[in-house]
């Protein structure tokens, strides 16, 4: 009886003060986002279930991982700093123009790498088109800009149609048809033409729609516009929603899970409940969202 409460006794102080092998119970997990082209990062030490990184991965690392470096390469590009990729969560290295960030003690990781040159992605609805002044041409109405370089765009309506607005960066001018934007990371902007009549041989305004891109980890489910209703683990998830609509995106855990958040670039998401107009996402971007349960 006096061994097994004297055990007792030394099993609870090292709980309380902390034994030798707790850290070895950590795994560190690390949320990394690509902005810029031509950009990859690598990390050591190895993460398990390792992918190629170009836009947002996550990854886990083996239990009792402490310490992590990020190396930053671009090919036929720079990189240009370390940044922000969830405003919950303050990166380590930020705005550190160097491409090596040593990570001391590893837990939760939320970072960006920044790299340039940047892509814009122009396109114009039925009813008219859109010019690009600057920037290298990359094909089908991509440029490529340096970082924080400044795109020109102007929209020029076809006979019959009107230019009714913008969807992206260029959201905020209206009816202007004429747009300057700042590429601070990449970018798709939309000109959208409204039929105005003849010899339009449209009833009813040209549309567009922008694609939302789920991914669901752990024990929970995401309820949306999605063909079947609701996205699950593991899987990528995507919905077609109308630039006049509202995108509304419910988290929801399943026996057992707790939600832990959303993570991604485009959109800001506090809540279990994520919602935001179609036409105002972040620089244009059809967004993509990591909704993560544990």
């Amino acid at each position: 009886m006096t061994k097994t409460l004297a055990t007792a006794t030394v099993l609870a102080s090292l709980l309380l003060v902390g034994s030798p092998g707790a850290a070895s119970l950590v795994a560190p997990r690390l949320y990394i986002g690509i902005s810029g082209t031509g950009g990859t990062v690598e990390i050591t030490p190895t993460p398990t279930l390792a992918q190629p990184c170009t836009t947002y991965c996550s990854y886990v690392f083996p239990a009792g991982t402490t310490h992590l470096h990020l190396r930053a390469y671009s090919a036929g590009g720079r990189f240009v700093k370390w940044d922000v990729l969830d405003p919950r969560y303050t990166p380590p290295c930020l705005a550190s123009p160097s491409p090596d960030c040593d990570i001391p003690n590893a837990g939760r990781v939320v970072v960006r790498a920044v790299f340039s040159p940047v892509m814009l992605q122009a396109s114009a609805t039925k009813g008219g088109t859109v010019d690009v002044v600057g920037g290298t041409s990359c094909g089908g109405g991509c440029k490529l800009f340096d970082y924080n370089g400044i795109a020109t765009l102007e929209a020029h309506p076809a006979v019959g149609y009107n230019f009714n607005g913008w969807n992206g960066a260029c959201g905020a001018r209206g009816t202007d048809p004429h747009c300057a934007v700042r590429m601070a990371g990449n970018g798709t902007i939309t000109a959208i033409f409204h039929c105005s009549g003849s010899p339009c041989d449209d009833s009813s305004p040209v549309t567009t729609v922008i694609r939302v891109y789920v991914t669901v980890k752990g024990p929970g489910h995401v309820t949306g516009p999605f063909a079947a209703g609701s996205c699950v683990p593991n899987t990528q998830c995507v919905a077609s929603v109308d630039l006049a609509k509202q995108v509304l995106l419910q988290a929801i855990s399943d026996k057992g899970g707790a939600f832990r958040g959303w993570y991604t670039s485009s959109v800001i998401c506090r809540s279990t409940r994520c919602q935001f107009p179609a036409a105002k996402t972040a620089r244009g971007f059809s967004p993509s969202l990591l909704a993560r349960f544990s």
